[in-house]
């Protein structure tokens, strides 16, 4: 299938690079630099199918000529660091004839003349006999000027500018796109491609629910190489990019695969759990395919591979067969644990059914109409809803509880630093010292401090159950509310119109303090509101 690639790379003084040594390279020629007398013999460079200028309709006549045009943008710069072209490269489908990737590339760069007022030089190159030989591309070299009939004038900034580079950067992606899927479909093909990423497309097959489009989208990009990682993989040395993209490309094989069995078994696991008894509730939420890196697709036993690839591109296809054969057999494990997270979630579902069932003391009757419900898309929706209500409200009378708890042991620790305090006022020492009147007057204010931090403690605690009461009321309406909407939606056998939604619980009244409290294994009374004692 056709691929998509289009990166704008500058070309700049600053990095030793020149436009005539460019424009050599790209064209295959050999062109002497007049600024520099630097000469740039590219002449017996192999690959290179067609190189021509395009430029604007009321262009010189001499701009036609590679080597004079791009002598005139080198002269045209006098800063050391100038930016003096930009190669913009893009892929050419393999699947066109080499007249219509032609056309296709003419066609292309004259859309950038149009936009720009610039001039291209438009090189088609044919794959490496060392690479991939679907890789036609051309390299369109633009100027950083425009070009009028006097000449090379102002600067084209859009592209160098902070804000709006990146967007016109996508748009002539998007320009690159719509031109080869043109070219493509009048080949009378049905591929296309598209310029968005990876995980843009994803979204937007996830949203219209094309789950093999999103298996295939769910993979990680290749880095660029580079000229130099490019020329060493050429001459067999493998570096450090080229060895991360060989094990991307393992792995996206590998997780391509395992995506598409993943989404076939979560498909089947809906469809069993849509007839099974017990039924499972739909809506469940399943294990995020994205923690589990390679699943289903090994849980059978690996694929063999069935025979050596021959050929030009064998080392490459026989190397990749080879990885994601290794790759599936170590996913048998996490298939296994996919698998069970599958089975949890299931079981879970069941029980929260059972839970909902038990809560209203309903019959095996209106349970068994219940599951018979559940076929039909609003029915299950109601069916959501109402457990999840039920389900948020016993939360809400769980933290109630909690509340209630810690609001007694703040009493209790209230009770017990009063007592304290009281205890130790009537044991002041008899005779007063200026050292133990001292060491007395620290006491009683650390004692005062224990009091008043008990108090501020049970304080808050209270507001926590007021605000845990508040909770279980809202909860409780939402409950009711939930409840007589599945009653009208799916309508039970004990449904009956004197029965509430759900048993009446024990009436939300915050417990009174007892009378006395056990302190320290005595027996102690209540102490009265704290009030205002004078310093000693």
């Amino acid at each position: 299938m056709a691929i998509f690639h289009a990166t704008l790379t500058p070309v700049s003084r600053a990095a030793g690079h020149s436009a005539v040594g460019a424009a050599a390279y790209r064209a295959g020629l050999r062109l002497t630099d007049e600024r520099t007398g630097d000469l740039h013999d590219f002449s017996r460079k192999a690959g290179v199918l067609d190189a021509r200028m395009v430029v604007p309709a009321d262009a010189p006549a001499w701009t036609t000529d590679i080597g004079k045009v791009w002598n005139a943008i080198e002269a045209a710069e006098v800063r050391g660091n100038a930016r003096v072209g930009r190669d913009f490269v893009v892929a050419l489908p393999h699947e066109l004839s080499e007249t219509a990737r032609a056309d296709l590339a003419r066609q292309i760069a004259g859309d950038i003349v149009a936009r720009y007022g610039c001039v291209v030089l438009a090189a088609l190159h044919a794959p490496d006999a060392r690479g991939d030989q679907r890789n036609f591309h051309a390299h369109l070299l633009m100027s950083t000027r425009q070009l009028g009939p006097d000449g090379f004038a102002q600067k084209v900034r859009v592209l160098d500018d902070r804000q709006q580079g990146p967007k016109e950067l996508a748009a002539l992606r998007s320009l690159v796109a719509d031109r080869t899927n043109e070219a493509l479909t009048n080949a009378g093909l049905q591929t296309h491609v598209d310029s968005r990423s990876l995980a843009a497309r994803a979204r937007a097959a996830a949203a219209r629910g094309d789950v093999e489009a999103v298996a295939d989208l769910v993979r990680e990009p290749h880095r660029h190489l580079g000229r130099a990682a490019t020329a060493a993989l050429r001459r067999g040395e493998r570096g450090p990019k080229a060895e991360e993209n060989l094990n991307i490309s393992h792995h996206n094989m590998a997780f391509t695969a395992a995506s598409r069995a993943r989404a076939a078994e979560l498909w089947n696991q809906q469809s069993r759990a849509a007839t099974a008894r017990p039924l499972s509730l739909p809506g469940a939420r399943l294990p995020s395919p994205a923690k589990v890196r390679i699943a289903v697709a090994g849980a059978r036993g690996a694929v063999e591979v069935g025979r050596s690839a021959t050929g030009r591109d064998a080392r490459l296809l026989n190397a990749q067969a080879t990885a994601v054969q290794k790759s599936l057999r170590a996913s048998a494990a996490n298939a296994a644990l996919y698998s069970a997270g599958l089975q949890d979630t299931a079981r879970s579902c069941d029980d929260s059914l059972k839970g909902y069932i038990a809560a209203l003391r309903y019959s095996a009757a209106s349970a068994e109409a219940l599951r018979r419900y559940l076929q039909d898309a609003g029915a299950m929706a109601a069916v959501r809803r109402a457990l999840d209500a039920r389900e948020a409200w016993e939360a809400a009378r769980a933290t109630q509880g909690a509340a209630r708890t810690a609001r007694g042991k703040a009493a209790v620790k209230t009770a017990q630093a009063q007592r304290a305090a009281d205890e130790g006022a009537k044991a002041a020492p008899p005779v007063w010292r200026a050292l133990s009147r001292r060491q007395w007057a620290e006491k009683r204010r650390a004692q005062r401090a224990a009091v008043a931090a008990a108090e501020h403690g049970e304080q808050g605690a209270n507001r926590a159950v007021a605000q845990a009461g508040s909770a279980v009321a809202e909860t409780r309406r939402a409950w009711e509310a939930a409840e007589a909407e599945r009653r009208r939606l799916v309508p039970l056998p004990d449904d009956g119109p004197a029965q509430g939604p759900f048993p009446t619980p024990a009436p939300d009244v915050a417990p009174r303090a007892p009378a006395d409290l056990v302190v320290a294994g005595a027996s102690a009374a209540m102490p009265s509101p704290p009030r205002r004692r004078p310093r000693l």
